[in-house]
């Protein structure tokens, strides 16, 4: 998770959503564990659908999130080395023409 970002607005936009969001991901839970009792099938897979619409919505508030670290300057670019070999021969020769000319272009 990114570092709190307190006086951003998307930051606190960011906190607003993920404070009901874990609310309702430990009741999804909860219901999912059976502690009212057995659910249907059909019970069982409207939960899982909402479990995944709940993390969508998380992946939209960690991008709000790395969205507001952009804006202030504190996003960083992990850099690393690759290893060539590793690649895919088609991905390097699709990418062949797009890179730039290494020798003075």
């Amino acid at each position: 998770m990114a570092p709190p970002l307190p006086d951003h607005p998307l930051s606190s936009l960011s906190h607003d959503l993920r404070s009901p969001l874990s609310g309702l991901i430990a009741l999804i839970d909860l219901l999912d564990s059976g502690i009212d009792g057995p659910l249907l099938p059909a019970q069982r897979e409207r939960l899982r659908r909402i479990r995944v619409e709940v993390s969508r919505i998380v992946s939209l508030a960690d991008q709000i999130t790395e969205l507001a670290l952009a804006q202030s300057g504190r996003l960083g670019h992990p850099r690393a080395p690759i290893q060539l070999p590793e690649l895919d021969a088609d991905g390097i020769r699709a990418a062949r023409p797009q890179a730039p000319n290494q020798r003075g272009g």
